[in-house]
């Protein structure tokens, strides 16, 4: 969009009498844009936000002693610079904002692998203290389990002694009422 304080006509026409002033070839101000801009009661902020920045840059850089013959070339060729360094400009930009986010990419993704190496090594150091606490208690079972086993054979054996003895006692007052002999060569010992 053509943001210029310039009124565009088709061809450049001479500066006398005209009222208007001739910059370049279908480009004119006015006397009173001129005086506008001249006078010192003019507000260049409010003006400036009317002008394209890029247009007014090109004016202002326009070459000095411009000659009648070949201005409009050099108008031409100013204008061809400009936009030259503005593709290099923007290409320049294009490829400092690409870097930075290949930068902050790569930051991103070793932040990431940072992250899930230290998601591998909780989640190892959650097993294997799973690991240990299962160990811890299936020995403690097995302590106990023996223990159980070990006082149960404890009660066994003296179970089985207490009825050997009761046998053995039964065994001997039957004897020693079937065979009176016997009975009394035992009361005659004096250790019974």
């Amino acid at each position: 969009m053509h943001c210029f304080p310039f009124k565009k006509v088709k061809k450049t026409q001479s500066n006398n009498g005209t009222g208007f002033f001739y910059v370049a070839p279908g480009y004119k101000l006015s006397i009173e844009e001129i005086h506008k801009v001249q006078s010192k009661n003019f507000n260049t902020n409010s003006y400036a936000e009317k002008l394209h920045h890029k247009e007014l840059l090109a004016l202002r850089k326009l070459p000095p002693n411009l000659q009648l013959d070949n201005h409009v070339r050099l108008y031409q060729q100013h204008v061809m610079k400009m936009k030259k360094w503005e593709e290099k400009h923007r290409a320049t930009e294009l490829a400092i904002w690409q870097y930075n986010e290949s930068i902050s990419q790569r930051e991103q993704d070793e932040a990431w692998d940072i992250l899930q190496c230290l998601k591998r090594k909780q989640r190892y150091e959650d097993l294997r203290a799973k690991r240990h606490q299962d160990e811890e208690i299936w020995t403690t079972i097995q302590r106990l389990k023996c223990k159980d086993r070990y006082e149960d054979l404890r009660v066994k054996r003296h179970q089985d002694y207490a009825r050997s003895h009761a046998y053995q006692i039964e065994s001997l007052n039957r004897n020693l009422e079937y065979h009176p002999d016997l009975r009394r060569s035992l009361l005659k010992d004096p250790k019974n």
